[in-house]
């Protein structure tokens, strides 16, 4: 009962993760206090009401406005995913003109030649590429998210 209460808590507060430790650790403490007066997990969660009213209560407590700090948090998230596939993708793009550039060399020989190339085994470009789509995708997200929330008022 009190790991689903915490649970719950985590997954809705919407604060910086130092601040997040410390009210989750606060919490524990006092599930570890009441049980050691003789209250049941029950009780305590009675008296610190629903998961939604405790949050809202820290939040207001150290002066949050949930929807600013989710609407921030959206925005820098997306910037971030964003700036990966930009990387990412520009990376791609680069090892794969300096991989034709060696090609057209090989390529332009006048007799036969006897060039083996070996390489790590697998194409870390591919890996470069998969990681800045999915940067790409999620920042679609996260745009999409956002707005929304504007749409929203």
């Amino acid at each position: 009962m009190k790991e689903k209460y915490i649970k719950q808590v985590k997954k809705r507060l919407a604060v910086p993760s130092s601040k997040r430790k410390t009210v989750l650790q606060d919490l524990e403490k006092t599930f570890a206090s009441a049980a050691e007066n003789g209250e049941t997990e029950q009780q305590v969660i009675d008296r610190l009401g629903t998961p939604e009213q405790f949050v809202a209560g820290i939040e207001k407590q150290l002066g949050i406005d949930r929807a600013k700090y989710i609407k921030t948090r959206t925005i820098v998230s997306t910037v971030i995913c964003l700036a990966v596939a930009v990387i990412g993708f520009s990376v791609y793009l680069t090892i794969q003109q300096e991989m034709i550039g060696a090609i057209g060399i090989i390529g332009g020989a006048d007799g036969p030649t006897a060039i083996i190339v070996s390489g790590p085994g697998f194409d870390i470009s591919l890996l470069i590429l998969i990681i800045a789509a999915v940067a790409l995708v999620l920042a679609v997200i996260g745009l999409i998210r956002y707005l929304l929330k504007i749409a929203k008022k």
